[in-house]
C-alpha cells in the first residue's frame, strides 16, 4: 500500500470535511418501539395519498419501505407478495403485488350444450376425494392445483381484533381442518371463543374488484350455518348474488331450473351477451334470452353491484398485467370505520385507533381455488413516526489500490457511515464530493443502500490526484430516504461545481 499523497484533516479529524449526516435512511423503528423489518409493515405518512387504480407507479408508492411475505401451501404454492402502506388525513392505504401465472376471472358459467340444454361449468372439474376426518387423500388434494377449474383468483387479509391465540398462530388459529369432512368440507373457518372477531378483507378477482372493492368481512366463534364463522360485514345495499333461477317460495337458487325455461329466468349483460368476463353488473343487464346464444357460449353465473354500508370500507384499484403476470392492488380504509349508521364504530373491523401500536395481519393466495389458499406467516404493521435518523461519517482507510491505480493517481479512501438513530435510513448514497487542489471523484455517486437504527455501511470513494498536489481536503454529500418518504441532503444539497 502506498501513502504518497497526504489528505488534511477537517475540524472533527477526518480525511473528509464534517459531512453532518442527519437523517439519512428510512426507520423501521417506530414510536410504538422496535420492529423486525422483516415482519414488519411500516405505514408511512405522505402528502399526496395514491390513487386507487391497480397501477403502483405513484410517488408515495415509490417512496415507501416494501416488505414481504412469502405464501407456501395451497395451489399458489410459495409466492413472495410485496406489500407497502402509507396514510394521510385518517386513511391508511396499502398496496400488495405478486406473481400469477395466469389471471383466473371464468368463475363457473353457465354454458350452453349442443342440444340447447344449459350446463354451469363448476369450479373443480375433477371428482373430489371423500374426505372422512384423517383421510389422507383430503390432505394430498390440498395441494393438488385443478388445471381445468373454473373460479377466480382471490387475495385475503386477516386482522386480529380481539383474538389472543392470533398473536402467535396468526390466521391458523381460525382454521379447523377436521371439523364437517366426512361432508366433503375442506374443515371450517371460525374462532376458538365466544366474542373474539377476526377482520378479514377479501379481494375477489370477478365478486368485488369489477365495483372497485374488497369484501369486508369477518370471522367470529359460529360453528353452524352454511359459512360457520364467516361473514359479511353488515351491509345497507349492493354485493353479488348469483344468476340463477329464484324460487319464490324458498328465495334461493332453485339449479335444476336452467336458464332456457323462460324470459325472467336469469340476467344477460347489455351489448354481446356472450363476451367475456364472466360477471355481469347490475347496473347494466337486462332479461335472458336463450336465443342469443349458441352451443358452447357462455353466460356469467354472478351478478355484482358495489356494497354500501359497513360493508363498504374497502375501496380498491386493482389490475392483472398480462406482460410480466403480475397482479396489483391498491386499497383504502379509515383508521376508523363506521357502522352501518355512519356513527358508530364497527364492531366487525379492526380499529386503528392507536398508532403507536401495533396490528397482527396474515395474508392467503387464492390461485384460481374456493378454498385452497396459501398462506403467510404472522406480521405486524405499525405506523413510522418520520424521525429522522442520526447519521455520521468516519475514514477508515486511505490506500492505492494497486500499481495501477498509483501510477494512475487513483486514491481510494474507505468510509464508514453508521446511523446513530433508532430510526434506519433508505437507499443512502454518496452523491459526490467537493475538493480542493484539483481532485476530483471517480466513481460518485456511490450507492450504500438502507442503514438500519443502530447500523452502519461501508463505501469506498475514489479520488483522481492531481501530481501537484501533496494533500487536499474533501467535503463529501450524501442523501437518504427517511420513514415518510422524504429525501433529506447531507451536509446539504451538493453545491454545483
Amino acid at each position: 500500500m502506498f501513502k504518497l499523497t497526504r489528505i488534511v484533516p477537517t475540524s472533527v479529524g477526518l480525511i473528509v470535511a464534517a459531512i453532518i449526516l442527519l437523517p439519512l435512511i428510512v426507520g423501521m423503528v417506530t414510536t410504538a418501539g422496535a420492529a423486525d423489518p422483516a415482519t414488519t409493515l411500516v405505514s408511512t405518512p405522505v402528502d399526496t395519498t395514491p390513487v386507487l387504480d391497480g397501477n403502483a407507479g405513484d410517488t408515495a408508492w415509490a417512496a415507501a419501505p416494501a416488505t414481504i411475505a412469502t405464501v407456501t401451501g395451497g395451489w399458489a404454492g410459495q409466492v413472495d407478495v410485496t406489500m407497502k402502506s402509507v396514510y394521510k388525513d385518517g386513511m391508511v392505504y396499502f398496496l400488495y403485488q405478486y406473481s400469477d401465472t395466469e389471471k383466473s376471472i371464468r368463475r363457473a358459467p353457465w354454458q350452453k350444450q349442443a342440444d340447447g340444454s344449459w350446463k354451469k361449468i363448476p369450479a373443480t372439474l375433477w371428482p373430489k376425494p371423500t374426505c372422512p376426518v384423517g383421510d389422507a387423500s383430503c390432505e394430498q388434494y390440498w395441494g393438488m392445483k385443478d388445471p381445468n377449474g373454473a373460479y377466480e383468483d382471490k387475495f385475503a387479509v386477516l386482522w386480529n381484533v380481539n383474538t389472543p391465540g392470533f398473536e402467535t398462530q396468526g390466521c391458523a388459529i381460525t382454521c379447523h381442518w377436521g371439523d364437517d369432512r366426512a361432508n366433503g368440507k375442506y374443515g371450517r373457518k371460525y374462532t376458538p371463543n365466544a366474542g373474539e372477531i377476526v377482520d378479514m378483507w377479501h379481494f375477489k378477482s370477478v365478486r368485488t374488484a369489477p365495483v372497485g372493492q374488497f369484501d369486508d368481512q369477518y370471522i367470529d366463534n359460529a360453528q353452524t350455518g352454511g359459512d360457520w364463522g364467516r361473514h359479511g360485514d353488515p351491509k345497507t345495499s349492493g354485493g353479488y348474488t348469483d344468476n340463477c333461477y329464484v324460487n319464490p317460495s324458498t328465495g334461493k337458487c332453485d339449479w335444476s331450473v336452467k336458464p332456457a325455461t323462460g324470459d325472467g329466468w336469469s340476467k344477460m349483460p347489455t351489448g354481446d351477451p356472450t363476451a367475456p368476463p364472466w360477471y355481469i353488473l347490475k347496473s347494466a343487464e337486462t332479461a335472458f334470452d336463450n336465443a342469443a346464444f349458441e352451443a358452447n357460449d357462455e353466460l356469467a353465473s354472478i351478478r355484482v353491484a358495489p356494497f354500501t354500508g359497513d360493508r363498504a370500507n374497502l375501496p380498491t384499484g386493482s389490475n392483472y398485467d398480462e406482460a410480466t403476470h403480475i397482479w396489483t392492488m391498491e386499497v383504502a380504509r379509515p383508521l376508523i370505520t363506521m357502522g352501518n349508521d355512519g356513527v358508530t364504530a364497527s364492531t366487525k373491523d379492526v380499529q386503528f385507533t392507536n398508532l403507536d401500536a401495533q396490528y397482527s395481519f396474515g395474508l392467503a393466495v387464492f390461485d384460481n381455488a374456493q378454498v385452497e389458499h396459501s398462506t403467510s406467516a404472522l406480521f405486524k404493521l405499525a405506523f413510522a413516526n418520520c424521525d429522522t435518523p442520526t447519521l455520521s461519517l468516519s475514514k477508515t482507510g486511505v490506500y492505492w489500490n494497486g500499481y495501477a491505480d498509483y501510477t494512475a493517481r487513483i486514491l481510494s479512501v474507505d468510509y464508514s457511515v453508521a446511523n446513530g438513530g433508532a430510526n434506519g435510513a433508505y437507499s443512502t448514497t454518496i452523491v459526490g464530493t467537493v475538493n480542493t487542489n484539483g481532485v476530483t471523484t471517480v466513481n460518485a455517486p456511490v450507492a450504500l443502500g438502507d442503514i438500519a437504527g443502530g447500523g452502519s455501511a461501508s463505501a469506498t470513494v475514489r479520488y483522481n490526484v492531481p501530481t501537484e498536489a501533496g494533500s487536499f481536503m474533501s467535503s463529501v454529500y450524501a442523501t437518504a430516504g427517511d420513514a415518510c418518504g422524504n429525501t433529506n441532503s447531507y451536509p446539504g444539497p451538493m453545491p454545483s461545481v
